[in-house]
């Protein structure tokens, strides 16, 4: 029975990040640093209004990631926020994961559902061009770089993001330039929220940029 009502708890839990709120203001973690500092900066971001906190920690061994989402997951809880961590291994979902981030590193998307299966809830990194096929088996994608990003390839900018966000079969975050001054601005061009690591992870203040960067998409529908 306790297992069935985790089963239960945790199916609930990856639904809730289809929500547009819990895709609104995606928190990206650095990718380095101790694990206090990004329990840290977790904290701070949701403290600021950060729906969701994505770590990008492929780095890390795997006990110590597990560990870390955990840790997290509490904070994000406290906030009803989503935890998204890079990686396609499904245990991190048993650790209090709400989905997977599938970037260059794992393997193709088919392939990483064929093996999750249809619960466990799976983002896309995307560039353009727009691989079509993959966003068939992904339930979100998140679009990069919007604006200039060094060494992150030409941006989009907002005309071609529209273009693409509108042909997408899944909602679309958007990644890569965003901070409070142009938030709202790629909500309208089709975002459905941002994700946001140089703003942020870069902040003297993270709570306070996260905050900003909210109050900033709050007014979008």
């Amino acid at each position: 029975m306790i297992l069935g009502d985790f089963a239960v708890r945790q199916a609930a839990r990856l639904r809730a990040v289809h929500l547009p709120r819990s895709l609104r203001l995606i928190a990206v973690s650095a990718g380095r640093g101790a694990v206090a500092d990004v329990v840290s900066f977790a904290r701070a971001v949701c403290d600021g209004g950060a729906t969701a906190v994505w770590l990008r920690e492929r780095e890390r061994p795997a006990r110590e990631l597990r560990d870390l989402v955990a840790r997290v997951r509490r904070i994000a809880d406290r906030h009803a926020g989503a935890v998204i961590v890079s990686g396609a291994d499904a245990t991190l979902c048993a650790a209090g994961a709400d989905a997977l981030q599938l970037g260059r590193h794992e393997p193709p998307a088919p392939d990483v559902r064929d093996r999750v299966g249809r619960d466990v809830v799976l983002g896309l990194s995307i560039h353009d061009p727009i691989d079509a096929r993959a966003l068939d088996v992904v339930d979100f994608a998140i679009l990069a770089p919007v604006f200039a990003v060094p060494g992150k390839g030409p941006e989009l900018g907002l005309p071609r993001f529209r273009e693409l966000a509108g042909r997408a079969s899944v909602p679309i975050v958007a990644l890569g330039g965003i901070d409070a001054t142009n938030a709202a601005a790629v909500l309208r061009a089709g975002a459905c929220g941002v994700a946001v690591l140089r703003g942020l992870a870069g902040a003297a203040d993270p709570e306070r940029a996260a905050r900003d960067v909210r109050h900033a998409v709050e007014g979008e529908p």
